[in-house]
């Protein structure tokens, strides 16, 4: 990780702590491209996402919520993530 990816994560944990109180329900949103539509449901499978076919079926988009127990959670999931090419964060 580069150092300026880490100032985003720092960044985004003191959002985080600011706007929550933890424990606390958490939602993720992203857009994944079809053709990576099978390694994006390996990674969440464990939080029973739900999805929506783009209008012209080249995305899907990921829905899920979890009760996070601290802001790492959210950017342990985050990180997770990015190891799915093309996938969008919203």
């Amino acid at each position: 990780m580069n150092k300026q990816q880490q100032e985003s994560i720092i960044k985004y944990r003191a959002l985080l702590e600011e706007h929550h109180d933890w424990p606390s329900k958490y939602m993720f949103k992203f857009i994944c491209p079809v053709a990576k539509i099978e390694q994006a449901r390996e990674l969440f499978k464990t939080f029973r996402p739900s999805e929506r076919e783009s209008r012209k079926g080249n995305y899907i988009s990921i829905t899920f919520v979890i009760e996070a127990k601290s802001s790492q959670e959210i950017i342990d999931i985050y990180i997770q993530a990015q190891e799915v090419e093309g996938l969008l964060k919203l």
